[in-house]
């Protein structure tokens, strides 16, 4: 098109490309502003149908994404508390504990549980998700007293809950570094009692921060660690951290390590000399609606010094999370958009670094809880002002991203079929307006009674907006069709089918 610049050439040519696909098997890089596509019957006819389910289809790609124009996708950062949420208050912890770990609500008893690392691998409980209990267990002691360790010595270990787990006292699953570079492995019935795998090392390659997860689409664990193992990616003092994946039928045997993420042009932007680079301190990867997301801690190394105390390290510099995404769990790309979604501070106790973050987030009272370690200085800072907690970041639910109209914008997406439930969007119209229109994939029309006319206006802000049309308040079950948002202006987040009415 006339006028248009090397980049925008750019992204409309694979938009148009991505239109004249059957179906989708890769995602594409997420672009921040969002193009229109030109397409025409024969291309709707082509394009492949999919189930819409319950599980919440995000816009942080453009997988599900016909064709759009007069939108903004934004990342959102998270909101955070005055105070971390648990604080290095044992003897045994040393002023530093990390969320190495995982933080799990229990879907029967309500109560969130939490493994990190304090002495070993450590337990808290909390009602709330904000006040934190350390429980006395009688599994480690510390001068004849109970602690609330769980493991001694465990470093960096993460929990995997497997409720359908075949052999019921393995129902929990944990990875442990040994300080070593390896890996060994604990299986627990309730997640406080733990016993070794008899094979040691579990896992034979070398690593220093792992975080994992089992798939619910294969049913593979995923394992992504920082590899150190010269066999695959050599390590010297030009070697950066890097982020590889390893999976497992049956958490006992191993694949090799695949590199998946490792730092680019854009990373090192910053940098003016050759002692400064981007690294990678360890990446979580979790399965959320219908894909997967992750949260990257980028490590900005300013300088490398001498170690002159005890728990100060060479590598100075800030760390902060950013977002990535993936539709398998094994492929992962990185946001366009690098803004970091929980930046550093503006309070001390994270004024450094987003040191690590748990292998998952948990769903509460409508948001996403992320919890993560929070360092008050940066990396290579000195003790006693270098303090390491574990602190909350929290977001609207599937809040991460959002489309937005500053004031007109729609986004059509590819198309659907249906079980006849309700159509439920996360959507921010106060002040403005959404409506939704179903469309024809063979001709781009609207289905009869399914109009932007028909539909009632969602003018509110609501994680679950119920969209009713004159005639309909569920979606066709005897044909497939794409969705249309119109915004006026408006944020909408995410959108999925009920097949009964939703309310918290």
């Amino acid at each position: 098109m006339p006028g248009e610049t090397g980049q925008a050439l750019r992204i409309r040519r694979n938009n148009e490309r991505y239109c004249m696909m059957k179906h989708v098997s890769v995602p594409r890089l997420l672009q921040t502003t969002l193009m229109s596509c030109v397409v025409t019957t024969a291309v709707y006819a082509q394009a492949q149908v999919r189930p819409l389910t319950g599980d919440a289809e995000l816009f942080v790609d453009d997988v599900a994404i016909q064709q759009s124009s007069g939108l903004q996708r934004t990342l959102h950062q998270a909101e955070k508390l005055e105070q971390p949420v648990l604080k290095p208050d044992k003897p045994w912890e040393k002023g530093r504990i990390y969320i190495y770990g995982t933080v799990h609500r229990d879907p029967q008893t309500g109560k969130f549980r939490m493994w990190y690392s304090g002495g070993g691998l450590a337990y808290a409980e909390s009602d709330d998700g904000v006040h934190w209990v350390k429980p006395e267990l009688p599994y480690v002691q510390r001068d004849g007293q109970p602690t609330n360790v769980l493991l001694e010595g465990s470093n960096v270990c993460f929990v995997i809950i497997d409720p359908h787990a075949a052999e019921p006292d393995k129902t929990y699953k944990a990875l442990d570094n040994t300080g070593h570079f390896n890996f060994n492995g604990f299986y627990s019935a309730d997640g406080l009692q733990w016993h070794a795998y008899d094979k040691s090392p579990l896992v034979p390659y070398g690593s220093e921060i792992s975080n994992g997860m089992r798939d619910p689409q294969t049913g593979l664990y995923y394992v992504y660690i920082r590899p150190y193992l010269p066999k695959f990616f050599p390590k010297d003092n030009t070697q950066k951290r890097l982020v590889a994946v390893i999976t497992s039928p049956d958490f006992v045997n191993w694949s090799e390590p695949k590199l998946i993420i490792e730092p680019d042009r854009v990373d090192d932007a910053w940098v003016n000399d050759e002692v400064q680079r981007t690294e990678f301190y360890g990446m979580s990867g979790f399965p959320y609606g219908s894909q997967y997301l992750g949260l990257l801690p980028v490590f900005r190394i300013t300088t490398i010094q001498e170690k002159t105390e005890p728990l100060m390290s060479r590598y100075e510099g800030p760390i902060d999370a950013q977002l990535v995404f993936s539709r398998d769990g094994l492929t992962w790309h990185r946001t366009e958009d690098r803004t970091p979604v929980i930046p550093t501070g503006p309070h001390a106790y994270d004024a450094g670094c987003i040191m690590n973050v748990s292998s998952k987030p948990v769903i509460f009272n409508d948001q996403i809880y992320y919890y993560y370690t929070a360092l008050s200085t940066t990396h290579g800072g000195k003790v006693p002002e270098k303090v390491a907690s574990i602190a909350l970041a929290r977001w609207r639910l599937d809040g991460f991203v959002s489309l937005d109209a500053e004031q007109a914008g729609m986004v059509e997406t590819t198309a659907w079929s249906s079980g006849g439930g309700l159509l439920i969007v996360n959507a921010n119209a106060a002040g403005g307006r959404i409506v939704v229109s179903l469309l024809d994939p063979a001709t781009g029309n609207p289905l009869p009674g399914y109009s932007a006319a028909d539909c009632q206006a969602i003018t509110t802000d609501d994680v679950r907006h119920q969209v009713r049309w004159t005639s309909h308040e569920t979606l066709p079950s005897d044909r497939p069709f794409r969705i249309r948002f119109e915004l006026q202006p408006a944020s909408i987040y995410s959108y999925h089918e009920a097949m009964k009415e939703e309310r918290p």
